[in-house]
C-alpha cells in the first residue's frame, strides 16, 4: 500500500500536503461513519476541505473518475456547479442515489 495519494487539480496553486488519518473501507472505531460504497471512496469532507482552500466562487468542477461520487456531493454541498464521470454503471446508480440524497 502507498503512503499517499496524489491528487490534481488544474487550480493555479503550489503543491500542498494534506493529512487526513483514516482507514479507508476499515471504520470500526471512527467516531464518523461514512456509508462505503467503493474500495478507494474518500471522504466527502476531503473534497470539501479542497473546495474551500482552492476553489473561487464561479468555478466549474470536472471530476473525470468520479467513483462513488463523494467530490460531486461536496461540490453540491458547496453551492459549486459540476460534472462528474464514472465509466462503471452501478458507480454511476450510486452517485445519482447520493446526490439526490445529499443535503444542503
Amino acid at each position: 500500500f502507498a503512503d499517499c495519494e496524489l491528487v490534481w487539480t488544474s487550480f493555479n496553486s503550489a503543491v500542498r500536503k494534506f493529512k487526513w488519518r483514516w482507514n479507508g473501507m476499515l471504520q470500526e472505531k471512527m467516531n464518523w461513519k461514512e456509508e462505503r460504497f467503493h474500495p478507494t471512496q474518500k471522504p466527502v469532507a476531503i473534497g470539501r476541505w479542497i473546495l474551500e482552500n482552492y476553489a473561487k466562487e464561479g468555478n466549474k468542477i470536472f471530476d473525470p473518475f468520479a467513483g462513488s461520487g463523494s467530490f460531486l456531493v461536496a461540490c453540491k454541498q458547496k453551492g459549486f456547479e459540476f460534472v462528474g464521470c464514472e465509466i462503471n454503471e452501478g458507480y454511476c446508480k450510486v452517485i445519482k442515489q447520493r446526490l439526490t440524497q445529499s443535503t444542503l
